[in-house]
């Protein structure tokens, strides 16, 4: 997930957005770790899977730190 993010701004701006999402929303690192299993098992589709659902929650928890929180 972290190439994901890190392609889109600034590397200090990007682990900081990541590690807020990991502690708001604790899962994103549940699926990391569930994505590193599948990758290693050898399961590159439910790795994916699980990367995207992990981008996906970190994306909509920088959309609400850019919104103020007042979604």
């Amino acid at each position: 997930m972290t190439e994901s993010v890190m392609h889109s701004g600034s590397d200090s701006e990007a682990s900081a957005t990541i590690a807020g999402a990991r502690n708001a929303l604790p899962i994103i690192h549940e699926l990391e770790q569930l994505a590193a299993h599948w990758q290693s098992e050898g399961d590159a589709p439910a790795a994916r899977t699980c990367q995207y659902a992990a981008v996906l929650l970190a994306s909509l928890y920088r959309i609400s730190e850019v919104m103020g929180y007042e979604w």
